[in-house]
């Protein structure tokens, strides 16, 4: 499942739901996999076992202590 900025127009609430929903998804093996396009942290925390990709950390906040663990850029 490719996301880009899903969500972006919601409040809060209703990113979170919407997390929630994806993450149902997953766990209900409906997809096996997303891909996930987002400048809000909180649409990350809520999935499990996931690897946070960024390609240029000079302009973005990572709230992630940990990142880039499965891809190397070149």
């Amino acid at each position: 499942l490719f996301l880009d900025e899903i969500g972006s127009s919601f409040d809060e609430i209703h990113r979170t739901k919407l997390m929630t929903f994806i993450n149902n998804l997953v766990t209900a093996g409906q997809v096996s996999s997303v891909f996930l396009v987002s400048h809000y942290a909180s649409n990350h925390g809520g999935f499990t076992n996931s690897d946070v990709i960024v390609l240029n950390e000079d302009n973005v906040g990572v709230p992630f202590k940990e990142f880039n663990k499965v891809i190397e850029l070149r």
